[in-house]
């Protein structure tokens, strides 16, 4: 049987070199870094400069590439609207990674694809609460020292339930100001609510 790791990564690594030795296995992986995949190599696994290699030969495939398109997608709207390296927060509900709570080792890993160029125009830093994500004070008495650290630009939710709560409570309590579209798509899609009012609908077309 052939074992196929897409993402050397925190999680990724420590995984794939835990099978190699073992399972008895041969344990293909692949990584965008090559630093990863000489430690892979160190331990026994087979390294491959393709993905596609693994989908066509392996029996099982393991995928812990955390998505970053979203990233992308965001940053090139906050560069638009006029902030050159935006910060970004990978959000959770605690600040530390703890293996068995997914959003947090998601966001680890956005981290160090970011410290090793693999996410790039931006600077990337979580696990991060929301209120250590936007309040610089909560972040000097937690003891978090990052720039991203109560001064976040873009807050990345961990699922979609997590960011359309955020955004009914911040449009419905406080009163924000808002536009509401969709990147990523062949064209810009402006996505409205049935709820919002004609002014929100106005400042998405603008968006």
């Amino acid at each position: 049987m052939k074992i196929g790791f897409l993402g050397m990564g925190v999680m990724g690594l420590p995984m794939a070199k835990n099978v190699v030795k073992k399972s008895g296995c041969e344990v293909l992986g692949y990584d965008v870094a090559k630093k990863q995949l000489d430690d892979f190599a160190a331990s026994g696994g087979k390294p491959v400069s393709d993905p596609v290699e693994i989908y066509k030969n392996c029996d099982v495939i393991l995928q812990i590439l955390p998505t970053h398109p979203i990233i992308r997608n965001s940053v090139e709207v906050a560069k638009a609207c006029g902030i050159d390296c935006p910060k970004v927060a990978p959000l959770c509900s605690v600040e530390v990674l703890n293996p068995k709570m997914q959003p947090t080792v998601d966001a680890a890993e956005l981290t160090a694809m970011n410290e090793r160029g693999e996410i790039t125009g931006c600077q990337v830093y979580g696990p991060l609460s929301m209120d250590l994500a936007m309040d610089p004070e909560a972040a000097v008495h937690k003891g978090i020292d990052n720039p991203v650290a109560g001064h976040a630009d873009i807050f990345l939710f961990p699922n979609i339930d997590a960011g359309n709560i955020a955004y009914k409570l911040l449009v419905r309590t406080p009163g924000v100001k808002n536009g509401n579209v969709l990147v990523g798509t062949t064209a810009p899609v402006v996505l409205t609510s049935r709820s919002d009012s004609a002014q929100v609908k106005v400042n998405s077309i603008a968006l």
